[in-house]
C-alpha cells in the first residue's frame, strides 16, 4: 500500500514576539487542556503545502500556502506526523479544498471558549461558514465541523496516533 504523510504544525505562543492574540489563545485554552504545549495556531501540511485558516501574512481566512512561507521560524513550531492511505489523502484534500477562501472566524475565536456564547457561536459560525485554524484543519481531517482549540487539537492528535517529530 502507498502511504502519504501529513504533518500538523503547532505554533508555540511566546510573549517575546508581541503577538497578543497568540498569547491569549494559548493562555485561556490552557485552562481546559492542562499538560499540553503552549500552542496558539495549527497548520496541516501535505507535500510542502500548508492548509489552515489565518489572518497571518495578509490572509483573510482559509487558505493554502507553501511550507517555506508558513514555517519560516522553524524553532517556533511543534510538528506531528501521521501516515494516510491515498484514498484518505484524497478525501482530506477534497474537504480542505471545499472550504478554501472562506473567511476567518474572528468572533468564534473569542466566543467559542466562553459559555453560553459558544452555543450561539456554533450556530452563527456554521451559518456564516467562517473558520479558524484548528476548526478548519479538524474538518479537513475528519469531515466534522467542531469547536476545537489548537491545544485541544494537539491532545486529540496524540490520542489518534500522530507522532511527534524532532525535538
Amino acid at each position: 500500500m502507498t502511504w502519504k504523510i501529513f504533518y500538523l504544525h503547532f505554533y508555540i505562543a511566546d510573549r517575546a514576539d508581541d503577538e497578543t492574540l497568540d498569547d491569549l489563545i494559548a493562555g485561556w485554552t490552557r485552562l481546559f487542556n492542562p499538560k499540553t504545549p503552549n500552542v496558539s495556531h495549527v497548520e496541516l501540511e501535505e507535500n510542502g503545502i500548508c492548509f489552515s485558516s489565518t489572518l497571518r501574512d495578509k490572509a483573510k481566512g482559509v487558505r493554502f500556502a507553501k511550507r517555506e512561507v508558513v514555517l519560516r521560524n522553524p524553532n517556533r513550531w511543534i510538528t506531528l506526523s501521521k501516515r494516510f492511505s491515498v484514498a484518505e489523502k484524497n478525501l482530506i484534500c477534497k474537504r480542505a479544498k471545499s472550504i478554501e477562501g472562506r473567511p476567518y472566524y474572528k468572533v468564534g475565536i473569542v466566543l467559542d471558549y466562553f459559555m453560553p456564547f459558544a452555543l450561539i457561536s456554533k450556530v452563527v459560525g456554521k451559518w456564516l461558514n467562517q473558520w479558524y485554524c484548528s476548526m478548519a484543519d479538524y474538518f479537513a481531517l475528519t469531515g466534522i465541523r467542531r469547536r476545537i482549540s489548537p491545544r485541544r487539537m494537539y491532545k486529540w492528535a496524540i490520542k489518534n496516533g500522530w507522532l511527534r517529530e524532532g525535538r
